[in-house]
């Protein structure tokens, strides 16, 4: 690669990180439900002020740079990590340039800036797992209460339809005890789910969205869902 490639590719990298950068900014702001301004109060707070007109440059209209100081005090004004700001939405299946010349797995972008490593990245291998496996238990709990969902409402929908002169006592008896089973197990599940969530959040990791692919109906089960690569 020449010297115009390469800076070229260097300028790329940069543009796309503060495009990135100023996204995630937006999209924690509005899940606070601050204002450009309420941000702004929380960098002067910090003892670094970020005027409001900045603010919204890094959201809509970000520069080839941002500063570092300006990211590090609206991560810590948003309440995320400065990986979060960097590699967010978590997306397990796909890569991150870390560099201009220099990609992991997203699993492993979080780790790479958190802790010592040699040139090769290899000894990323044990922190990346720890994410690794905070992000399986994630998504097997999502995986068991979306499905148990979706069964309570197959269940629900069948009850409607059903004519009560159809089922004896036992039957009808035998069909609220399920359904009563089932909101139940969806209660648990949800809290099961939301201890993941909060145990991959404390590696630093901002849970992931899930996306319509990601709600099979049973008994599409788990092959219907993404799965963590080994890389």
């Amino acid at each position: 690669m020449g010297q115009d490639a390469s800076e070229e590719t260097g300028r790329e990298w940069g543009r796309e990180l503060t495009r990135s950068i100023g996204q995630n900014v937006r999209r924690y702001r509005q899940n606070l439900g601050w204002s450009a301004q309420d941000l702004s109060n929380e960098t002067k707070r910090r003892g670094y002020p970020i005027p409001r007109s900045t603010i919204a440059n890094i959201e809509v209209r970000p520069k080839n740079t941002i500063a570092l100081q300006e990211a590090i005090v609206l991560a810590d004004s948003l309440g995320v990590s400065l990986a979060t700001l960097l590699y967010s939405p978590y997306e397990p299946n796909q890569r991150v340039a870390v560099t201009p010349v220099w990609e992991l797995p997203t699993y492993k972008a979080w780790p790479a800036l958190s802790h010592k490593r040699s040139p090769e990245g290899g000894d990323l291998n044990q922190p990346a797992e720890e994410v690794r496996l905070a992000a399986q238990k994630l998504n097997g709990a999502r995986v068991n209460l979306r499905t148990t969902q979706a069964e309570l409402e197959k269940e629900r929908a069948k009850s409607l339809m059903q004519s009560r002169e159809e089922e004896s006592d036992m039957q009808l008896q035998a069909r609220v005890h399920e359904l009563e089973w089932l909101a139940e197990r969806v209660e648990v599940l949800s809290q099961l789910e939301r201890e993941a969530a909060a145990r991959l959040a404390a590696l630093g990791v901002e849970p992931w969205p899930l996306t319509e692919h990601q709600y099979p109906a049973p008994p599409a089960g788990l092959s219907d869902f993404w799965t963590l690569p080994n890389g």
